[in-house]
């Protein structure tokens, strides 16, 4: 999953990938951007995009562009993650 800075055609960025420079090993797609641009939420079925991915599931991911790093926000407040696959991030207008 990639994303185009449109203001500098040359620049591509993978979101599918941790900050250690892992490649996510399953497909990853839906991707969100937020209104500042920093931050993309997207739905992934990779298990090597964060290290509790445990439930084999399509999760629900947030990429912060600002330092690189994933993390799962298709989980509980405990931090238990779902279960059920998760569909179609988006960021709330407001």
């Amino acid at each position: 999953l990639f994303l185009r800075d449109m203001q500098d055609l040359g620049n591509s960025i993978m979101l599918s990938k941790t900050s250690a420079g892992v490649e996510g090993n399953a497909e990853s797609s839906q991707a969100h951007i937020s209104d500042n641009g920093e931050i993309v939420v997207f739905e992934s079925v990779a298990s090597n995009l964060f290290a509790s991915d445990t439930n084999g599931l399509r999760d629900i991911l947030l990429k912060d562009l600002t330092n690189n790093e994933i993390s799962v926000v298709s989980s509980s407040k405990s931090g238990a993650l779902a279960n059920g696959a998760s569909w179609n991030p988006r960021f709330s207008q407001g």
